[in-house]
């Protein structure tokens, strides 16, 4: 489960009051995905990037998330879904228990925008042999996409 920070809330907020023009603007355009090998606590809204310790296997960067045209589930609300990203070391000489997964606003640094913890213990990646998959999907619940339904009598 993502928790979303203040930043990324302020973010759509400021697309709701400023909508960018033209295709491709919107709060998850142009987001960078990243590892964590752990917090300095529990991840919150109020988390930032000085708040988790990035992953530093060796061949370990972040990567642009490319997203699908957001589509509706059976259960009503819209999923945003990107394309599936690989994480893999390049040899064995720097091993990390990844804790987690973040979405950032820039390649290095930036602004940490969300973040989701793996279930315990994590995922070691130790060598090229081994690899973690992410595809990072975003979904609100029906009623704060659309508010609750109007009965016209």
């Amino acid at each position: 489960m993502w928790v979303v920070t203040t930043a990324f809330l302020l973010r759509v907020a400021q697309q709701l009051i400023h909508p960018a023009a033209g295709a491709g603007a919107g709060a998850l355009n142009g987001v960078w995905m990243g590892l964590y090998t752990s917090p300095a606590g529990p991840i919150t809204q109020y988390t930032t990037m000085a708040g988790i310790v990035e992953a530093n296997y060796d061949g370990y960067s972040r990567q642009q998330v490319s997203w699908f045209p957001p589509w509706m589930s059976t259960a009503g609300p819209e999923i945003l879904t990107a394309q599936d990203l690989w994480f893999s070391p390049t040899d064995a000489l720097v091993a990390n228990l990844i804790a987690g997964v973040f979405l950032a606003d820039a390649f290095y640094g930036g602004t940490l925008l969300m973040a989701a913890a793996f279930p315990a213990p994590g995922v070691i990646l130790s060598s090229p042999a081994t690899a973690l998959k992410e595809q990072a999907q975003f979904q609100l619940p029906f009623l704060q996409i659309y508010g609750s339904p109007a009965l016209v009598s």
